[in-house]
């Protein structure tokens, strides 16, 4: 059986986005079954976790590259 990671990155993408819902904060942490199962929350723009997108943000702020 072939890998389909594509719709498997959208699926797993769309359940962080409603685990860590942006208008209701207080329902973070609220998972269905073991707590294993609560995703790292990602940027609903990029797709890519919210802390390491922030720390490299900061840091190309603060580190400017004339090109």
């Amino acid at each position: 059986m072939r890998k389909d990671v594509y719709h498997t990155f959208y699926g797993l993408s769309g359940l962080s986005l409603a685990q860590h819902r942006l208008d209701r904060r207080d329902l973070v942490g609220e998972v269905l079954g073991a707590k294993e199962n609560l995703l790292e929350e990602l940027n609903p723009v990029h797709g890519v976790p919210r802390v390491p997108l922030e720390r490299a943000k900061r840091y190309y702020l603060a580190n400017k590259v004339d090109l």
